[in-house]
C-alpha cells in the first residue's frame, strides 16, 4: 500500500505501508518513506503475507543526495508512523493497510493498545452514566435517537499513563491500578 504527497518545495514523497504480524489480537502497520531510484530495489522490512524481504523495484531507502545536503531526514525506522487496529473476537486476519479502522499510535505496544480498548469497553459496560456522556448521539433511519459508543481513534503512552483520542472527539486518560489498566478521566476536546 502506498501513500504519495508533495511538500512545500514541490518534492514528491512516497510512503509504503506494511502490515506486521498480528500480536495480542492487534493488527499493526508501519509506514516508511522510500525514494525513487532507477535500477535499484528495496527489500520490504515486514511482510506476513509472504516471505520477509519481498523486493520492490525502482525504489531505495536512501535519501536523494540533494535532500541530504539540505538536512532532510526520512520518516522511517525509529520514526515510522505506526497504526493499530484491534481485531474483533474470532477474527485472525488483518484488513488491508488502507482500512479506515487503523489508528495512529505513539509509544504503545500492541498488547497495551488491546488493554486500552478492553478497559474502555469495560468502563462503558460498567458505568452507563459515563458511557452515555461520551457517546455519540445519532439519528437512526426511523428517527429515534440512540447512542453509539465511541472507540479508540489514536493513543500515546508515557512511563506512568496513557491517553487516547476517541472517535467522537473525547480524550480519555488511562492509568495502571493494582496491575490493571483503568479509565481515569474523560474530557471533551474542543477543536
Amino acid at each position: 500500500m502506498f501513500r504519495v504527497c508533495s511538500d512545500f518545495d514541490g518534492n514528491t514523497h512516497y510512503f509504503v505501508r506494511e502490515p506486521d504480524a498480528t500480536i495480542a489480537g492487534v493488527c499493526e502497520i508501519f509506514e516508511d518513506e522510500i525514494f525513487p531510484a532507477q535500477q535499484k530495489a528495496i527489500s520490504l522490512r515486514r511482510s506476513p503475507a509472504g516471505p520477509y524481504g519481498q523486493k520492490l523495484n525502482g525504489f531505495t531507502w536512501d535519501v536523494p543526495q540533494v535532500w541530504s545536503q539540505l538536512g532532510y531526514l526520512p520518516l522511517n525506522q525509529d520514526m515510522a508512523v505506526v497504526m493499530m487496529k484491534v481485531l474483533p473476537k474470532g477474527q485472525n486476519h488483518c484488513p488491508r493497510a488502507d482500512n479506515q479502522g487503523y489508528n495512529s499510535v505513539k509509544n504503545v505496544p500492541p498488547g497495551f493498545y488491546k488493554a486500552m480498548s478492553d478497559a474502555l469497553e469495560k468502563k462503558i459496560a460498567s458505568d452507563r452514566n459515563w458511557a452515555n456522556r461520551v457517546a455519540v448521539e445519532v439519528r437512526s433511519p426511523n428517527q429515534l435517537d440512540h447512542n453509539v459508543y465511541a472507540q479508540l481513534a489514536g493513543a500515546a503512552c508515557t512511563i506512568s499513563s496513557c491517553s487516547a483520542k476517541l472517535t467522537n472527539g473525547w480524550d480519555v486518560q488511562f492509568e495502571m491500578r493494582d496491575g490493571k489498566l483503568v479509565v481515569t478521566t474523560a474530557t471533551f476536546a474542543i477543536q
